[in-house]
Parts: C-alpha cells; structure tokens; sequence
C-alpha cells in the first residue's frame, strides 16, 4: 500500500486553471487547494498585468 499522499495547488483568476486542477487531483486522488490572494485581482486583463509588472519590478529591486 502506497501512503505517500499528493496536493494539487492552484491559482486560478479566470476559473480555466481550477476546472484542471480539479480534474488532475480526481484522477491522482490528491487533495486540492486553490491559493488565493490576501487582494483579489482586477476582472480586467490589462489591469491585472499592469499589477504583475510592478510587482515584478519590485521583486528584482530587493535583490
């Protein structure tokens, strides 16, 4: 008997990454947990990447 247990995390902000996740964790029989953000993203596409960027630059700043 195999004990070693799996966990498929996921972000999804538009619902296409969570209908995967779902989908893999019932075929591996893993637990499931979505990741979500302390501030939800913007609906817009734009918006939401205009915030990735800053927080890209950002991230390269403290190194």
């Amino acid at each position: 008997m195999n004990s070693k247990k799996s966990l498929v995390a996921y972000f999804s902000h538009s619902g296409n990454t969570k209908t995967a996740a779902e989908k893999i964790a019932g075929l591996t029989n893993s637990d499931l947990f979505e990741i979500k953000p302390v501030k939800r993203y913007p609906n817009n596409y734009n918006e939401t990447v205009d915030i990735a960027k800053k927080k890209l630059i950002q991230m390269q700043d403290l190194k």
